[in-house]
């Protein structure tokens, strides 16, 4: 992703301003809108409506936006669609790695950098799925459609959840999607601009998702988020700069060593989470409500 720098009043020695691009979806001001525009590459047409961008995708690879079938037309961001009508061109385009319809409006992701996505997203499902391992009754989801109502087929890079035969609310349905809210959704985010803490996180709020992690990865800042009450509360870290869930009790945090690429102490605090007794009893639980559901 390219950014540029600024320093305020010409000092060199100031901390430099990092400016960056505009992604599709963002929710910014009119002045944030001006201010990114220039410094975002390949974008020859670029609107704020709803204060959203919506941005030209030309200049992203042609190979993710062409239909294999050419009586079908491609997805275009903005596009609104029926769900049939986006599942039937998304199905002519299998170059394409993600795309998403909220609110019955499409959006899809633009080539995904190493730093500030694909790093990220990799770290936080290693860290997810060795909760699974330890966890009987849990399952991981990575880049997997949600059906959240009729209007909404997210696509969350991270999913935690209980399966239905362990007491999970969340389903799986006949055309293999999930259905329904996991209990637990993750998204790797470029900035507190993009639709993932706008959009996105209201449409997890109102569908009953439990908790809610995003990661701003060119800010360095990772919110943890609770829902109480019909609304999103973060939680807070401990002493130690360690976050709990609630939602699965054992799954730990040590949110700085996640940013800073320290995945063998991430695993160390997870591992030790695991061995305490509210995590036994949570796989207890699970256990008891599966052998029920199967001798009912």
């Amino acid at each position: 992703m390219a950014t540029t720098t600024a320093y305020s009043s010409g000092n060199v020695n100031a901390t430099p301003e990092v400016i960056p691009p505009l992604e599709h979806g963002d929710r910014v001001t009119r002045e944030e809108f001006r201010r990114r525009l220039p410094v975002t590459p390949g974008a020859s047409r670029a609107e704020r409506i709803g204060g959203v961008v919506f941005l030209d995708a030309a200049h992203r690879p042609r190979r993710s936006l062409r239909s294999v079938d050419p009586a079908t037309p491609s997805l275009e961001n903005g596009d609104r669609l029926s769900r049939p009508e986006f599942r039937r061109r998304w199905g002519a385009m299998p170059h394409l790695k993600k795309a998403e319809r909220l609110g019955g409006a499409v959006h899809m992701q633009a080539a995904v950098r190493f730093r500030q996505h694909g790093n990220p997203h990799a770290r936080l499902i290693t860290w997810l799925g060795c909760y699974e391992a330890g966890t009987p009754g849990t399952a991981v989801a990575d880049n997997t459609t949600i059906e959240l109502g009729p209007e909404n087929d997210a696509q969350s890079d991270a999913a935690l959840l209980i399966l239905p035969e362990s007491g999970g609310h969340c389903r799986i349905n006949e055309d293999g999607y999930l259905d329904g809210a996991p209990e637990l959704v993750a998204e790797v985010a470029a900035s507190s601009a993009s639709y993932d803490l706008h959009d996105k996180r209201d449409l997890y709020r109102t569908s009953g998702v439990q908790e809610y992690i995003v990661w701003m990865t060119l800010e360095q800042r990772l919110l943890w988020y609770r829902l109480v009450d019909g609304e999103f509360v973060e939680l807070a870290a401990d002493s130690g700069g360690i976050i709990r869930s609630k939602a699965f009790p054992g799954l730990a945090l040590e949110r700085q060593a996640l940013l800073t690429g320290n995945m063998q102490r991430v695993l160390d605090v997870l591992k030790a989470e695991m061995a305490t007794a509210p995590h036994s009893d949570f796989c207890r639980q699970l256990s008891d409500h599966r052998e029920d559901s199967a001798g009912a």
